[in-house]
């Protein structure tokens, strides 16, 4: 069975020993190693029963790789999902992994892959699933390969049913894409990566503030964290629309614009960029986009009936209109050329006030005025607005209370990310800060974010100003006194490109201009080291040995790094340089700060996380490189302050 390797420049398939592709005579890019800290050679036996191959893929959740079944007789190819070590630590990133197998493992369904075993070696994780032969159907788009509307039906039910299956057992994918839909060689597709499920009515696995999913596909609910079977139908409607006209219905790099996008701008009729399909298809699609949840299909099997022309796109009364493809807080945006006019589009808000009178024109003024608040940012008067809304429109009642909702999940999510740029400009990151709100500024005017974005700028502004006058001294010879004023700049702005450099420089001078006091002949200090050089080099064949073992002691006391000088790393790292011959020295020290990191992974597991931030923080100190272990220290120490000022 061969190998699936392709080209990175045209995806011309290679085979695995291709230094050169035939394709497009390019040379081959040799995968290195992931630099996860995971190291797993080809060849390696897993569970005495799967001989690894090579690497194949890797994602959010771990590594995927090529493997063989040795076991009784058997010679197969599987896939293997491995987590690292590292992300282990990561206590949201192992949840999801530990979940991801339980979801998988309870499918039996001939379009969703199998899983064949689950297990552990040494400090890792990992899965046996079903090897796939084929190709993704992002990679057949890559590859300028255009689907029929015979294909787009066939694959688009099939998935359906395949989701289907996966709602009626309780889950909901979440990550629904291009690139998790492979298509055999027989052109059997088959749906992937459950990497994100989750239960249907559990809470999220995920810390606060995260997105989770791809935002070119995701459902307008998604971006507020609410996930459940119409989410998937959305993201199933953008994969067709992608694979019939090419092209996403949205496109951004900047993920607010594609949040503003998926909650209110309208995707364009399908026919529009590619007029040889069919009407039925069209609505279809357009009916699995729709903003609202209640305005799409209402279960995957529908979709799937509808797909196979057993039904009429809009059954139960499901049709396109302003209503179900309208903006989610935007409550005036006109009909698009991807609706349809024969339906009926006119709704309370497209009527002139005069032809309202009593409660109907006063919900009339309270939308508009809602809609004039939210245009402005004013997110607090729209919801105001809008609750109103909900007293009197019983006619409408559940749409009052989702604009409500919406608003109210916009204001929260802009709340977080405000508060992140806050966080970022305390640690005089204001570049970074500044970045993160005008992305959020081109979406959302708001008058809070812009108040934020003023003060960091006349920050960064300050500390400007503050390094040129810094070089106007420096250019003077007055170098003590452009050293305070650099010196004030990145107290401000620690991300000044140029405040560094001319530090530095004026340091080096500073350094060469001053001569050093000459020292006495006889000093304290020099006599200790005298006395220290006779004494110690006999001790020095056994200290090794001895700073081995005060090491150990430490270690089961605890000290891992902590106190900062008498602790078990210290010890070995000591016990090394001395020349202690113990083969298990050097494993011990590499080995010691993820054991402590596990430590505060259980600890965070019993919510304590005091114990956890503690075994953290050790962690840092004896490996500060690792990021996963920063990360990891600044989310405790987040919780704690927010619990702190819960008065919790």
């Amino acid at each position: 069975m061969p190998i699936p390797t392709e080209c990175e420049k045209c995806g011309h398939p290679l085979d695995p020993a291709a230094e050169i592709c035939p394709s497009c005579q390019e040379p081959v890019e040799k995968k290195k190693k992931n630099s996860k800290g995971i190291n797993i050679e080809p060849g390696t036996i897993l569970a005495e029963r799967y001989r690894i191959i090579t690497e194949i893929g890797k994602g959010g959740m771990g590594f995927v790789y090529l493997a063989e079944e040795l076991a009784m007789g058997l010679s197969r190819n599987v896939a293997i999902k491995i987590l690292p070590p590292q992300f282990v630590i990561d206590q949201s990133r192992f949840e999801r992994f530990r979940e991801e197998i339980k979801i998988a493992a309870t499918f039996d369904h001939p379009n969703i892959i199998p899983i064949y075993f689950v297990g552990q070696q040494g400090n890792f994780y990992f899965y046996v699933m079903k090897f796939l032969e084929g190709e993704t159907v992002n990679q057949l788009l890559r590859k300028k390969h255009v689907f029929s509307e015979k294909e787009v039906r066939r694959i688009g039910a099939i998935i359906a049913d395949a989701l289907g299956y996966a709602h009626k057992k309780g889950y909901v994918h979440r990550d629904v894409k291009a690139s998790n839909i492979m298509i055999s060689p027989e052109g059997k597709p088959t749906l992937m990566d459950f990497g994100v499920a989750r239960a249907i009515h559990s809470s999220e696995i995920t810390s606060d503030g995260q997105i989770v999913g791809t935002i070119e596909t995701m459902a307008p609910e998604q971006w507020f964290g609410e996930s459940e079977p119409r989410s998937d139908l959305y993201s199933l409607g953008v994969v067709m629309f992608q694979m019939i006209t090419g092209s996403l219905p949205f496109s951004s790099k900047n993920p607010y614009e594609m949040m503003k996008f998926h909650q209110e701008v309208i995707p364009s009729d399908p026919r529009e960029k590619n007029p040889a399909i069919s009407e039925d298809l069209a609505k279809t699609i357009l009916i699995c986009l729709a903003k609202e949840r209640n305005r799409r299909y209402q279960d995957a099997w529908i979709l799937k009936d509808v797909l196979e022309e057993k039904l009429p796109p809009d059954v139960g009364n499901l049709t396109i209109d302003k209503t179900s493809l309208s903006a989610g807080p935007s409550m005036d945006s006109g009909l698009s050329a991807g609706e349809f006019q024969e339906t009926d589009t006119t709704g309370l808000i497209d009527r002139a006030p005069e032809e309202l009178t009593g409660v109907h024109r006063q919900i009339w003024e309270l939308k508009r005025e809602s809609e004039r608040f939210y245009s402005v940012g004013d997110l607090e008067k729209a919801i105001k607005s809008a609750k109103k809304i909900v007293e009197l429109d019983e006619g409408d009642h559940q749409s009052a209370l989702d604009r409500v909702k919406k608003l109210e999940n916009l204001q929260n999510l802009i709340e977080i990310i405000t508060s992140r740029a806050g966080r970022l400009a305390e640690q005089l990151l204001l570049h970074q800060a500044l970045e993160e709100l005008d992305k959020l500024l081109q979406c959302h005017n708001v008058p809070m974010v812009k108040d934020l974005y003023s003060k960091i700028e006349a920050k960064i502004k300050q500390a400007e100003h503050l390094v040129t006058e810094g070089k106007f001294l420096f250019k003077q010879g007055k170098t003590k006194k452009a050293l305070k004023k650099f010196d004030a700049a990145i107290k401000i702005d620690y991300e000044n490109p140029e405040v560094h450099r001319y530090k530095t420089e004026i340091q080096k001078r500073y350094q060469k201009k001053t001569k050093k006091p000459r020292a006495p002949v006889i000093t304290k200090r020099r006599l200790i080291i005298v006395l220290l050089l006779a004494i110690v080099p006999p001790m020095i064949y056994y200290s090794g040995y001895f700073f081995n073992a005060l090491g150990n002691i430490a270690y089961d006391m605890e000290w891992f790094a902590d106190p900062s000088v008498v602790n078990a790393f210290n010890f070995y790292q000591l016990a090394k340089k001395l020349g202690d011959e113990d083969p298990k020295l050097t494993e011990k020290i590499e080995r010691l700060p993820y054991e402590v990191a596990e430590k505060g992974a259980k600890a965070l597991l019993k919510q304590d996380f005091v114990t956890a931030e503690k075994y953290f923080q050790q962690a840092v100190q004896m490996d500060p490189l690792n990021p996963t272990f920063s990360n990891q220290l600044s989310q405790i120490r987040t919780r704690l302050e927010v619990r702190r000022s819960l008065g919790k």
